[in-house]
């Protein structure tokens, strides 16, 4: 038990090293390209960053799919099974990934003229863009696919060293060409260039278990039925995951105006950057606890208690500090009225990111269990619910309302994921209850505390919190750390 939780915690570390880098060097070259491209080139290139994730769900969930059946099967002592499955798995997200670019590559014309709203000026350099990136769709697929098989052989660091260069390019490789040329094509090729060449570095350490050399099975129908069944409920959570995250702006805009709307997601984007910590630990705490689940009860309650505690203890300062001193940050940031606006915002949102955290090891031990059709199930659930409250939300108290039903919205899942989790896995239920209770009051302790008016004082009580935070957690990763650098 605890050689597993210090593994998920170096794997954690490992993982936070591959998404942190790139998120840092977006932030210092993001200048840069905006002076080079121009606003207009710029959004478009913002576009085709965002379109390189969400088209990703043409994946249908296969890279999750592969990562649980690897981790299971490794468990398992099924081993021997696996380079079936990840031939079957890249062959499958391969046609996905070319059926996905005949589809954008058809609907690209619509998309940049109706959808996005393109000026005529950039018509012609949009479409080609968006062609080049429809053309690198399978790429996309089967690297995101194999390195889905990466995580359930617990393969962190190898992941980092894949993801830090590949994250790191995607904002080096346009801010160094857009020093010689400000073609959207030509930045957009050489995005999908190193898209192909990661895929070649991964398909050299896959090419045994690509090509099934002396397995007979071959390419298994049985293992695409099987990773499309699970990867479907996956699809499903991450189209409506969306929907709950990101619609409420487009609600405000429609109803409260575009004024209203920068109130709001100014808020919102920094409170969502907190989460690529969560994000790191349970990306290592999926192939651990599909692991421990199918073998050792007890060890997926002690590996869900510790990981629930790093995720929870890490969030409470940012969280903190982003609701004491919200007003003092936006008024500093961008302005005193706007921060008059938005800081209240920023109070609420953060109370729902708290909320939130407490609910990351319940969804992940729903999903290591192989139930993914119940968090979608709940994911849907919710979705009609919470929409109809935001618009009456809105129309009747503006961004406050937007942001009281996002908290309200993330209670309720954050309760219905512990349920979920004791009723699947009652060996995790002491862990599920403690999250609901420990969630549920975490939101009028920090409200409450946000309302201090003395700066001192607020300053004072994080000063307390984060020193306590930072024993708990060097006690709680030091076995960890000292294991940095070797592999499982």
């Amino acid at each position: 038990m605890t050689r597993a939780r210090n593994t998920v915690m170096r794997n954690a570390l490992w993982s936070f090293v591959g998404l942190a880098v790139p998120m840092l060097l977006a932030v210092a070259l993001m200048p840069l390209l905006i002076a080079r491209l121009g606003g207009e080139r710029f959004g478009l290139l913002t576009i085709i960053w965002g379109g390189i994730g969400y088209f990703s769900l043409f994946d249908l969930g296969l890279g999750r799919a592969l990562t649980h059946q690897v981790s299971l099967r490794m468990a398992q002592g099924r081993g021997e099974t696996i380079d079936a499955l990840v031939a079957s798995g890249a062959t499958t997200l391969l046609l996905l990934g070319a059926l996905a670019g005949v589809l954008v590559g058809a609907v690209t014309p619509w998309l940049v003229s109706a959808v996005f709203a393109v000026p005529s000026a950039y018509h012609g350099e949009a479409v080609g863009s968006f062609l080049i990136l429809a053309a690198s769709l399978p790429c996309v697929l089967v690297s995101a696919g194999l390195i889905g098989v990466l995580e359930g052989l617990q393969r962190f660091q190898t992941i980092a060293l894949i993801r830090v260069p590949l994250g790191a390019s995607s904002f080096l490789l346009p801010a160094s060409l857009s020093l010689v040329t400000s073609s959207l094509e030509v930045l957009t090729l050489g995005l999908a260039a190193v898209r192909f060449v990661v895929l070649i570095v991964l398909v050299v350490m896959f090419r045994k278990a690509l090509f099934v050399r002396g397995n007979r099975r071959g390419l298994g129908v049985h293992d695409a039925r099987e990773l499309l069944r699970f990867g479907g409920w996956i699809t499903v959570s991450n189209v409506v995951g969306p929907i709950l995250v990101y619609f409420d702006r487009f609600f405000i805009g429609a109803i409260s105006g575009l004024t209203a709307v920068g109130f709001y997601v100014t808020p919102q984007e920094i409170v969502s950057r907190l989460s690529v910590i969560p994000q790191a630990v349970m990306a290592a705490l999926v192939p651990a606890m599909t692991a421990e689940i199918s073998k050792d009860l007890r060890g997926a309650e002690v590996l869900a208690r510790s990981s629930g505690r790093v995720i929870v203890l890490t969030m409470l300062p940012l969280t903190l500090l982003v609701a004491f001193f919200a007003e003092e940050l936006l008024s500093w940031w961008i302005s005193p009225e706007f921060a008059k606006h938005s800081a209240p915002v920023a109070k609420i949102l953060a109370a729902g990111m708290l909320v939130n955290t407490f609910a990351r090891v319940p969804f992940i031990s729903i999903q290591s269990v192989g139930r993914a059709d119940l968090t979608a199930k709940i994911h849907l659930a919710e979705l009609l619910p919470y929409l109809a409250m935001l618009v009456s939300a809105v129309r009747e108290y503006g961004v406050i309302g937007a942001a009281a039903v996002w908290l309200a919205r993330a209670l309720v899942d954050m309760w219905l994921l512990c349920w979920a989790m004791a009723s699947v896995t009652p060996a995790l239920g002491r862990s599920a209850r403690n999250s609901a209770v420990l969630g549920a009051l975490a939101v009028p302790a920090l409200l409450f505390a946000a309302q201090v008016e003395s700066f001192a004082g607020r300053a004072l009580i994080l000063v307390v919190v984060t020193l306590v935070v930072v024993y708990a957690m060097l006690r709680e990763l030091r076995p960890a750390i000292s294991l940095i650098g070797a592999q499982p």
